[in-house]
């Protein structure tokens, strides 16, 4: 729903005003950021790393850097009005005669103000320059896209189960949850100990070793064996991207029922 309605009103004609301001695309940044928020169920205090990990998706400055990219391809290729291809100015090649190393770039325009560096034909050229001339001479502009695709792919098992527990997973992922060294961490808490007395309640202590959960533990212990799976902190929260998804899903839903069982995070 989020990219589909409300992302494009972020990005509407971006080639034209990405020359914005850092403090106005920061502001802009923030509205994806409080979207995915709401996609993952992570707090507010969790990194922006973490919701674009657990999204697979891009920053709005990334996308609007792609799609200004994807223009200039449209253009190099003859796929624009000539009103568009006009704009741009001739390659080195057709300035010199000499075999210059840049020749196959296109000629930078002189900039004396920032505000018009920034703007589309100046700034473009400079990234359409930096690719590597195998990115350029893509075959199509969907392969052209693929290569400049930066897209965090995730994993589809990471959406099994119930989204409560899903995202308690989440959050026990990337150490943002309610265990007692997570809110420590970010100073909700003044004491970072379990209930079992061990100093550091995290989520390798909760899943791994905690006595508190010993026979909840060997449930999941007992699954994880039946699937093949090794029994470590990694395999719990990430699963293993070697594996079909089924398996992992399977996992998944065991890790839920753990958490579940042990009543910890009602």
């Amino acid at each position: 729903m989020y990219t589909t309605f409300i992302r494009p009103y972020f990005e509407y004609a971006s080639e034209v005003w990405d020359g914005l301001t850092n403090f106005d695309s920061e502001r802009l940044e923030k509205c994806q950021i409080e979207a995915l928020r709401i996609i993952t169920g992570l707090p507010i205090y969790c990194s922006h790393s973490s919701l674009y990990f657990e999204t697979g998706l891009e920053s709005l400055k990334e996308r609007r850097k792609n799609r200004k990219l994807c223009l200039m391809y449209k253009i190099k290729n003859n796929q624009t009005p000539d009103y568009v291809s006009n704009l741009m100015p001739p390659s080195v090649s057709d300035m010199t005669s000499y075999n210059l190393r840049n020749r196959n770039h296109i000629s930078t325009p002189f900039c004396r103000l920032n505000i018009y560096r920034n703007s589309f034909v100046p700034s473009s050229i400079s990234m359409w320059n930096q690719l590597s001339d195998d990115v350029r001479n893509s075959e199509s502009l969907r392969k052209f896209k693929s290569k400049i695709n930066s897209l965090n792919k995730l994993p589809k098992y990471f959406n099994t189960g119930k989204r409560n527990l899903s995202i308690i997973h989440t959050r026990l992922r990337h150490g943002v949850s309610k265990l007692n060294y997570d809110l420590f961490r970010v100073n909700l808490l003044h004491e970072s100990s379990c209930m079992c007395g061990y100093k550091r309640e995290d989520s390798e202590h909760f899943f791994i070793s905690c006595p508190l959960y010993f026979y909840d533990r060997q449930q999941l212990i007992n699954k994880m064996l039946s699937l093949n799976f090794t029994f470590d902190i990694g395999t719990i929260l990430f699963g293993d991207t070697e594996r079909p998804n089924k398996e992992n899903e399977d996992l998944f839903k065991a890790v839920h029922t753990y958490i579940s069982s042990t009543k910890r995070f009602d």
